[in-house]
């Protein structure tokens, strides 16, 4: 199994155990199997590991741990953006006449 199937079915089993889908509704065996995922990059892992630290699910609520999941998830899925933003524009397949800019990213602004 490559990596990422393993993160998809370490997130999918977090989430049975979160729902109590087949199994016994667990928070903390959840947060442990959504950990794995999220540690190799899976963006919705990352994303729900957000949502439990911030209500407090499977562990104490911790919103500084909240907002580094919810970063983490956010610098993940902007990478893949741009990623695919230069395949698109390196194939002639994107181009802007016009360059504007998005400040509301994080406290940082992005030209495009």
């Amino acid at each position: 199994m490559g990596k990422a199937a393993a993160a998809e079915a370490y997130y999918n089993r977090g989430l049975r155990y979160y729902a109590g889908h087949g199994v016994k509704q667990d928070y903390a065996e959840a947060l442990k199997w959504l950990r794995l995922a999220a540690e190799q990059g899976y963006v919705e892992a990352q994303t729900f590991l957000g949502v439990m630290y911030a209500n407090g699910q499977g562990v104490g609520q911790d919103y500084a741990e909240a907002a580094r999941w919810y970063r983490l998830a956010a610098e993940s899925i902007d990478s893949r953006l741009s990623a695919v933003e230069n395949k698109l524009r390196n194939a002639g397949m994107l181009s802007f006449s016009e360059k504007w800019c998005d400040c509301s990213y994080m406290d940082k602004c992005r030209c495009y």
